[in-house]
């Protein structure tokens, strides 16, 4: 009876193999040490427990954009070395840049955390995923409800392809445009002299708040890049006006008061959803409709809203989640 219980344990586990063996690549466009990177991919692991996770860097904020075919390249390479059941690819710059030399291959692709169209990228049939839409104007309409005397509200963004993306998609190819009454001038930097400048360039007389959108591409004097959160952290030490987010990655004691936030792990849970009905349900990628993200979430700094005494609306401080 002993050997027989043996025999059906060893089965069991040897049918199990073919779950557990189950391969997944990531294939980012930033880098692991990127909060958002670490949140969506923290997230898939999460929801593909049977599946051994890789990950390739692009490192696309990093590299110059000269650098980025080569960088491809190894991706592609990485690939071949290491055959994936489905590869993810995070954010606009993998999509791109991966989206052509993998429309040829039988491997299913995920993308997330897309902003552009996805009909502006060469997607095969063996691709679906979940785009990313920050909501800009909901955003800017609740500032004027926690800073009543606000008439202007400036966007700050680098110069990454995101940025260029939101650009066209989103905010329109103007830089001024008026939302709910209030003048919102948007702003694209590529040096961290000239965020330091337009940062010190906002009142801080209530007139005004500054909402950090994208800054881990910009450069300093030398072209190299800067570390995300130490222009972050800077930003926050030395604005006189109100910081806002519209990425939860960039909300904290050291950094923005918060909003209206899309986070990477929301984007990576709904990937996951989709990557385990393509791999365990073997729905193929092209039944699978392309999905905008689920939700964004009020998030905000408790000691960012007491620097400059903010009192959340009773209906607003229910619904929040609070980081500090």
């Amino acid at each position: 009876m002993k050997t027989r219980n043996r025999c059906l344990a060893v089965l069991f586990l040897l049918l199990a193999l073919p779950a557990l063996a189950c391969r997944v690549l990531v294939i980012e466009s930033y880098h692991p040490e990127f909060a958002w990177d670490a949140q969506y991919k923290a997230a898939l692991a999460t929801a593909l427990p049977e599946c051994r996770l890789d990950s390739f860097a692009l490192d696309t904020k990093r590299q110059p954009e000269s650098a980025w075919p080569a960088r491809r390249d190894s991706a592609l390479a990485y690939l071949k070395a290491n055959p994936a059941d489905l590869v993810v690819l995070g954010d606009d710059a993998a999509v791109k840049l991966l989206a052509a030399p993998l429309a040829g291959t039988s491997v299913p692709v995920v993308y997330l955390g897309v902003n552009n169209n996805p009909r502006m990228y060469p997607l095969g049939s063996n691709c679906t995923g979940v785009l990313e839409r920050p909501l800009v104007r909901r955003n800017i309409a609740l500032l004027q409800e926690l800073l009543p005397g606000v008439r202007q509200v400036v966007l700050l963004f680098d110069r990454d392809l995101t940025a260029q993306v939101l650009k066209e998609e989103v905010l329109g190819k103007q830089d001024e445009h008026e939302v709910a009454g209030i003048r919102v001038r948007v702003q694209y930097l590529g040096t961290f002299a000239e965020w330091q400048s337009a940062v010190r360039a906002v009142p801080g007389d209530g007139s005004a708040a500054i909402v950090v959108a994208t800054y881990q591409a910009l450069r300093d004097e030398k072209g190299k890049t800067l570390d995300g959160n130490a222009v972050l952290s800077w930003t926050n030490a030395n604005s006189r006006a109100p910081l806002f987010a519209f990425w939860e990655h960039a909300v904290g004691a050291q950094g923005a008061i918060g909003g209206m936030v899309v986070s990477g792990r929301e984007q990576g849970r709904q990937a996951g959803r989709i990557a385990r009905k393509i791999l365990f349900e073997h729905v193929k990628p092209q039944e699978i409709n392309p999905q905008i993200g689920n939700s964004s979430d009020f998030v905000f700094s408790r000691s960012q809203l007491q620097r400059f005494s903010i009192i959340l609306p009773e209906w607003l401080a229910k619904q929040s989640r609070y980081l500090d």
